[in-house]
C-alpha cells in the first residue's frame, strides 16, 4: 500500500497542479516522501481556508540533491491518479483507520491491501470512497 500524505496547497499552486502545467511539488521532507506515495492535495486560500477542492497525485520521482534543493527540501515529480479507493480497515492492534490504494478496480485495491498486510490480522471492513478522475466522479460507499 502506498503511504498517503494529506497536504495543503495554495490556490495559485493548486491551479497548476489541476491543469497539469505544474507536475511537481517542492516540499520540506519531514514526511520521508517516497516514489509510489500518494498525495491528497487540499486547496487553501492565502488565509488558510479550505476551498473543498482536492486532488490525488502519485509521487513518481523524488529529487533530493543538495546541488538543486535547499537543505531538507525535495522536489516531487507527480502524476495524476485515475482511480483510487479509500478503505476502512481494522489493524492488528484492533484500531480502525483508513488506507488508500490506487488501483483500476475495487477488487485490485483489496488485493493490494491483502498483499501488503499478508500474515497480519489487519482486515478491510469496507470501501468507503471511490475516486474516478477519468469519469470525474466520487462515489461514497455505505
Amino acid at each position: 500500500m502506498e503511504k498517503v500524505h494529506t497536504l495543503k496547497v495554495l490556490t495559485y499552486y493548486y491551479d497548476g497542479l489541476e491543469d497539469g502545467s505544474k507536475p511537481f511539488e517542492v516540499r520540506f521532507n519531514d514526511r520521508d516522501f517516497q516514489v509510489g506515495d500518494l498525495l491528497c492535495l487540499n486547496e487553501v486560500t492565502p488565509k488558510g481556508d479550505y476551498t473543498n477542492r482536492m486532488l490525488v497525485r502519485k509521487v513518481t520521482y523524488v529529487l533530493d540533491d543538495p546541488a538543486c534543493c535547499l537543505p531538507g527540501y525535495v522536489v516531487l515529480g507527480l502524476a495524476p491518479v485515475n482511480k483510487a479507493f479509500i478503505l476502512r480497515v481494522r489493524y492488528d492492534n484492533g484500531e480502525e483507520g483508513t488506507a488508500v490504494a490506487s488501483a483500476p478496480s475495487r477488487q485490485k485495491a483489496l488485493d493490494l491491501f491483502n498483499e501488503e498486510y499478508a500474515g497480519s490480522a489487519a482486515v478491510v471492513l469496507d470501501c468507503v470512497l471511490e475516486l474516478d478522475t477519468d469519469k470525474e466522479r466520487v462515489l461514497l460507499h455505505d
